[in-house]
């Protein structure tokens, strides 16, 4: 397998699991288990430390957005 193959085969499992916590979110707004709000504040407190997860996984050299 090249890189090329790997790239596209890893943007499609993303791809798939995006999907599926998006389904699963609205899910759980549906029935009252969580808002909108409360999900986006769980989010924000995750996502602070994506850069930092990223770059220990795969090195300092990369540049994230």
């Amino acid at each position: 397998m090249n890189n090329d193959e790997i790239i596209t085969e890893l943007g499609s499992e993303a791809v798939l699991n995006y999907e599926r916590i998006t389904a699963l979110f609205y899910l759980l707004v549906e029935k009252g288990v969580i808002t909108e709000a409360e999900f986006s504040e769980k989010f924000k407190e995750i996502h602070k430390h994506f850069d930092e997860h990223l770059k220990s996984i795969l090195g300092e050299d990369v540049q994230t957005e």
